[in-house]
């Protein structure tokens, strides 16, 4: 496939594969990792309403932040690749 591009589309691929290998790394890092903290927190949560125990306001509260947190990190994300930081 290489042989066939000019040396300017050859460039351009590269560096369109380049930013989309930054995009992923970037969305792993960030948004990907928050996701996870926010299931492993739900999962604990979740245990312990199936023990009976209650949930307190300010575990609830945290998992709000978290999750705003991650929309945060989301329009970040989307400011940072479209250039509209």
């Amino acid at each position: 496939m290489h042989e066939r591009l000019s040396a300017s589309d050859l460039a351009t691929f590269q560096a369109v594969n380049r930013e989309r290998h930054l995009i992923a790394q970037e969305l792993h890092d960030t948004i990907c990792q928050s996701l996870v903290g926010i299931s492993l927190m739900i999962n604990v949560l979740n245990r312990r309403v199936a023990k009976g125990q209650p949930l307190a306001v300010d575990e609830l509260d945290c998992l709000g932040a978290m999750v705003n947190h991650v929309i945060d990190e989301a329009h970040s994300l989307k400011a940072k690749m479209t250039g509209s930081e």
